[in-house]
C-alpha cells in the first residue's frame, strides 16, 4: 500500500501537479479548521429571540 502512495506521489511530482495537491490540501485543512472553531466558540448558531434581563 505504501508502494502504491509512493508512485502516486512521484507521478504527480514529475506530472507538475504538486503546486495544485499543496493548494488542495490548504483549502481543505483551512475549511476543517474554520468548522472546528465555528463548533468550539459556537459561532454561527442562531441567536435566541429572548433575551434575559
Amino acid at each position: 500500500m505504501a508502494d502504491d502512495s509512493m508512485a502516486f506521489a512521484e507521478y504527480i511530482r514529475q506530472q507538475g501537479g504538486e503546486d495544485f495537491l499543496r493548494g488542495l490540501l490548504e483549502a481543505v485543512l483551512t475549511r476543517l479548521m474554520d468548522y472546528e472553531v465555528t463548533g468550539q466558540i459556537g459561532a454561527g448558531l442562531p441567536a435566541c429571540s429572548k433575551r434575559s434581563p
